[in-house]
């Protein structure tokens, strides 16, 4: 069992000492059959964990207390049967961002600020795992989208394109094949990540807005000229699009969420996307500036012009267990924590 949470934070450490000791001495299996526990490796040497106590207080604690690390997630994540987060929806994602494959179930609880995707209280861990223990506890799989970074490479023949755009240049009737060089690089593939809610394609610190190209299966669909582009899955429909308008959409939807960012027009809204389509995100050579993207909030990347980002269904989507089941529990978080449509009621005549 992997138990991930803020090792910063004084009063979450607390919590993790008593999580692990409960595990390994839960009275479900006891001393004949404990869990193996991992803890965050900041924790061995955390005074206020203790874990040389643990030790001397029973030597089983040697043997199935162990130490995680990011590096080990990411390469083992067959090694892990479950995992629970104490923290908020910033420790599920961090979460995803450590298993870029296979991703074990996750049974977070809610110690953080809004808790959007944490329906498990921890004041009622004991119970709430037990019925884990015992299967009595529904599951929701979240897609995540797979985005590969392609970055543009200038081919040998380079001076025979630049070669035919002066030649455009001296030919207005053919000048609008200048458009058609968009398609005439190639690109090799950078970095791909799978996220759980959204990426983000956005100007970066240039004051002038972004113009990017999007693609839905080989099809240009629109030239975006906006401060950006989120594209998202349903889990992210509460976060960075919902902030840019975009639609709450029900987790069980397998659909992509394609939202602009102040988009410098009245008539761009927000589309929802079938969940096969492959979607690139393109800067263009005219482009006055470069975009970044950043996934998941993190990792952060320049798209120079030439650049363009891909983006699938991942096939690794990330399972949470509800406290009830996939509806009930969206639609409390949904007005609980967005509170939404809350509005004093009109009074009769």
């Amino acid at each position: 069992i992997l138990v991930i949470t803020k090792a910063r934070d004084n009063k979450l450490v607390v919590f993790t000492r008593q999580l692990a000791e409960w595990l390994i001495f839960t009275p479900q299996y006891g001393k004949k059959n404990p869990f193996i526990v991992y803890v965050d490796a900041h924790l061995m040497n955390s005074k206020r964990f203790g874990y040389d106590k643990l030790v001397e207080k029973d030597p089983i604690y040697g043997t199935h207390l162990k130490f995680w690390t990011p590096k080990l997630c990411y390469k083992q994540p067959e090694l892990f049967h479950l995992i629970i987060t104490l923290g908020g929806d910033g420790t599920i994602l961090f979460t995803s961002t450590m298993f870029q494959s296979t991703v074990p179930p996750i049974m977070p609880f809610h110690l953080g600020s809004l808790g959007f995707l944490a329906p498990f209280l921890f004041t009622t861990y004991k119970d709430e795992l037990e019925n884990l223990f015992k299967g009595h506890l529904k599951h929701t799989n979240r897609m995540r989208l797979s985005c590969t970074v392609y970055r543009y490479r200038q081919d040998p023949y380079s001076w025979m394109r630049k070669a035919f755009e002066q030649e455009s240049k001296r030919d207005k009737g053919i000048i609008d094949l200048m458009d058609e060089k968009v398609m005439c690089y190639s690109t090799v593939p950078s970095q791909t990540y799978h996220i759980l809610n959204e990426i983000v394609v956005d100007r970066g610190p240039s004051s002038n807005i972004s113009m990017l190209e999007l693609f839905g299966d080989e099809r240009h669909l629109t030239t975006v000229q906006a401060d950006g582009l989120c594209i998202a899955t349903a889990t992210g429909s509460t976060a960075y699009s919902l902030s840019a308008s975009g639609s709450l959409t029900h987790p069980d939807m397998q659909c992509t969420l394609v939202t602009p960012i102040c988009p410098h027009t009245l008539s761009f809204r927000p589309m929802l996307l079938p969940s096969e389509m492959v979607i690139r995100i393109v800067v263009p050579f005219g482009s006055r500036h470069s975009a970044y993207c950043s996934f998941d909030g993190r990792n952060r990347t320049e798209l120079k012009q030439g650049d363009h980002v891909k983006i699938t269904m991942s096939p690794y989507p990330v399972k949470t267990f509800c406290s009830c089941d996939s509806s009930n529990d969206w639609f409390s978080s949904v007005q609980s924590c967005l509170q939404w449509n809350n509005r004093q009621r009109q009074k009769s005549f």
